[in-house]
């Protein structure tokens, strides 16, 4: 995969002008990390992305935006944390009041957006966000971001005591971006297949990579002048995304669709194409958002290089093919990502126990694990565990191996390992 995922990246990059912001950064950002090089990929689009214009859109189906939703995904010890770190200090020096707040509860984010309705919330530990939003204040967070990630106006009643009795408080333009870095094993322990197929993760840019260099000190760029030129660009685009955005500043160029000629057939023909690929079933329901994508990445792109930043103001402008194309090779990339991932989610609650069973096990080689043993390792109740074993054992999948005198009882390994134990007491 790690071959294949860095092709992929290098032939997107490709097709991007000389004089694309997005290449310079992924050339500098890759310089400076060990990161793959997809992750700069995505997260120069993000940053991007959250210095365009509110009302920058195409629409297709329903407005479709420029904000992003962005997953550095991989093995622990990726470098996916540092990939985020190099985009978002960038943007804080370009125009910190575009990175986020409060985004620990629905009520911290969405107040934070009452007074900055366009930000980049980063977060770099997105495991945490996934344990915590199953139960508790955050769990109606992941429906209110899948929401509010369409850029409809919302409402949200405030809390109810004399001082708030009845009101409710609107975003009439959100613009949220997210830029978040999440390591495999909480993936898979903390979301299953349908969380992505068809559900909270189906809007997000899925960056899968697996770093294959080790780097032991990064060197800086040679080019000392492209980070100074980097945050320069990203503060002239920040600064007339906020001036467009004002009442009596620069007219917006409005995008009228896309390109009748050459970019509409092409588009057309990618698309047909997506629904005669082979996908895993669990991960099906992604062709429904890829469209959307490559629109939201081309518009971004056209921010970049194309007519919404340097065509004539107030002109309406078409998506053309330069910025068309290299978005289909990224949403490419995107779904690349998505079925190798899909080969570590599980279908259900119980496939999912299973599988951490028997991964324990693995990561225990040669080792006879209790009950007890398993339910430490785990931070799971006996009950839930139990039937797991009882099922592995009548698929041969584990055998008996003895029993412990310490808490536990019976004692257990994979069928491979050890022949099944028979008590000749």
């Amino acid at each position: 995969m790690a071959i294949s995922e860095e092709v992929a990246a290098r032939e997107f990059l490709s097709l991007l002008p000389s004089d694309s912001w997005l290449l310079s950064y992924a050339v500098h950002a890759y310089q400076c990390t060990a990161s793959p090089l997809l992750y700069h990929c995505g997260v120069g689009l993000t940053v991007l992305g959250a210095t365009c214009p509110s009302d920058l859109h195409l629409q297709y189906a329903i407005p479709t935006y420029t904000n992003n939703y962005c997953l550095l995904a991989g093995h622990s010890g990726g470098f996916k944390t540092a990939a985020a770190k190099i985009g978002s200090k960038m943007l804080i020096e370009a125009d910190e009041g575009l990175i986020g707040g409060d985004a620990t509860s629905r009520e911290g984010l969405f107040d934070h957006m009452t007074t900055r309705p366009r930000q980049l919330v980063v977060w770099e530990e997105f495991g945490d966000f996934l344990s915590s939003s199953k139960k508790g204040y955050r769990e109606s967070m992941k429906p209110f971001l899948t929401r509010i990630y369409d850029g409809s106006p919302m409402h949200l009643p405030r809390a109810k005591n004399k001082e708030n009795a009845g009101r409710v408080s609107t975003v009439q333009r959100p613009r949220l971006s997210i830029l978040a870095a999440g390591s495999l094993s909480f993936l898979e322990e903390h979301t299953l297949a349908s969380d992505w197929g068809g559900g909270f993760f189906r809007r997000w840019l899925i960056m899968f990579g697996d770093s294959q260099r080790r780097i032991a000190i990064p060197k800086p760029d040679p080019d000392t002048s492209r980070r100074p030129q980097l945050v320069a660009a990203l503060k002239q685009r920040a600064g007339l995304g906020k001036a467009i955005d004002q009442l009596g500043g620069p007219k917006l160029s409005p995008c009228a669709g896309i390109e009748p000629v050459y970019a509409a057939p092409a588009f057309e023909a990618w698309y047909k194409n997506l629904y005669h690929r082979s996908l895993p079933t669990k991960i099906e329901g992604v062709r429904e958002t890829a469209g959307p994508l490559v629109i939201r990445a081309a518009l971004i792109l056209s921010w970049d290089y194309g007519a919404a930043f340097r065509g004539e103001e107030g002109q309406p402008f078409f998506l053309e093919l330069d910025v068309l194309g290299p978005a289909m090779a990224l949403v490419d990339l995107h779904l690349q990502g998505l079925v190798d991932l899909s080969e570590n989610l599980a279908e259900h609650n119980t496939a999912r126990l299973r599988r951490l069973v028997v991964r324990t096990f693995q990561e225990h080689p040669g080792q006879p694990l209790s009950l007890h043993d398993l339910t430490k390792h785990l931070k799971l109740l006996e009950k839930d565990v139990l039937p797991v074993i009882s099922t592995l054992m009548a698929e041969g999948r584990i055998n008996r191996t003895g029993v412990t005198m310490g808490p536990g009882g019976l004692t257990y390994g994979l069928a491979e390992e050890f022949p099944q134990w028979t008590n000749s007491l």
